[in-house]
């Protein structure tokens, strides 16, 4: 896939080079440079410019995109983005800019700044499930955030819990009515989703098999597009088993991508060529792996830190807690 060129033209270095380097990371499709705001370069070979004054914009016509300080400083007849907003915001709008002809730019409400991760592992039994879970409650016990977990297993983890709910909807009929296009709201994804004692959002249903793990590919994506649109979570966490059809293009949808070895070195082959199969797929995207994909090497034996029934066992504090919140802070700062 051919990457989407893009300058940075900005008086302040400073701000310039952070956000070269901040587009980068979330956008791995760009190829982002700076250039000097008082060069003569015409900069023919760049698909988009992000200049810091309207003049500047003026020079390179269409492809400029004026990054604004001041409402009052807009131009009505330029592409413009302001300068004082989340770098997910920022990204967001940039990329609707480069993939639409039309130039215009979503609605506030509709950009969304949520980051999908992806876990996953070559062999089942190496403690996934437990990674993500404490991935999850880490995020949302320890860093504050609204954080939904997605289970892709066979079967739905806690279901019996959505029994009890009056308001409780089944993940079938949810997932059926995304896939047929209907117009769906913030208040049923909430009524297939729960919280837990660390605040961690589930979805879940009283469904005995997980339609996910059964799903077509464009049903999945439909999904995450809702989610994403009318979920309002800071991240979402992806349990993918690598027994699903689809699990590599699922993986293909998150930003960060875990690959859980688990202890026992005599399992280690499948993981290997899963993150493998990862890191081609991400440079077939134009993606850098050494940024998108992560591996995983508990110290701690996984059967001492698999879940019960209600996953109340899984320890964000002992020795697996650690190197857990070691791989968060890792991949939030990266």
């Amino acid at each position: 896939m051919k990457p989407i060129r893009i300058a940075v033209c900005h008086k302040d270095q400073v701000y310039a080079k952070a956000l070269t380097e901040a587009l980068s990371a979330r956008w791995h499709r760009a190829s982002i440079c700076m250039t000097e705001p008082d060069s003569d370069d015409p900069l023919s070979g760049m698909d988009r410019i992000l200049c810091g004054s309207a003049a500047h914009v003026m020079r390179y016509g269409s492809r400029g995109i004026h990054l604004y300080d001041d409402p009052e400083d807009m131009e009505s007849d330029q592409l413009s983005i302001h300068r004082f907003q989340p770098i997910e915001r920022i990204t967001a709008q940039l990329r609707n800019l480069c993939d639409h002809a039309s130039g215009v730019l979503p609605v506030a409400e509709d950009v969304s700044e949520t980051i999908f991760w992806g876990f996953t592992s070559g062999v089942g039994g190496s403690g996934t499930s437990s990674l993500a879970i404490s991935t999850g409650r880490i995020l949302s016990r320890l860093h504050g955030m609204e954080v939904l977990l997605i289970g892709f297993g066979r079967f739905i983890c806690n279901g019996g819990d959505f029994h009890s709910r009056s308001d409780g909807r089944s993940m079938g009929q949810y997932l059926y009515r995304i896939s047929g296009g209907e117009g769906l709201s913030a208040s049923l994804l909430q009524a297939c989703c729960r919280k837990d004692a660390f605040d961690l959002t589930l979805l879940g249903g009283p469904d005995r098999e997980n339609p996910l793990c059964f799903a077509e590919e464009e049903d999945v994506y439909q999904l995450m597009r809702h989610i994403a649109r009318y979920g309002g979570f800071q991240r979402v966490l992806l349990d993918v088993p690598a027994e699903i059809s689809c699990w590599k293009n699922v993986m293909r949808l998150c930003e960060r991508q875990i690959v859980n070895f688990g202890c026992q070195k005599h399992r280690f082959g499948p993981s290997e060529i899963q993150a493998e199969i990862l890191r081609e797929r991400c440079l077939d995207d134009g993606a850098d792996p050494d940024v998108r994909i992560y591996t995983f090497h508990p110290l701690e034996d996984q059967d001492s830190f698999l879940p019960d029934q209600q996953g109340s066992d899984v320890d964000i504090h002992g020795q697996f807690g650690a190197e857990v919140r070691a791989l968060v802070d890792r991949m939030e700062n990266q």
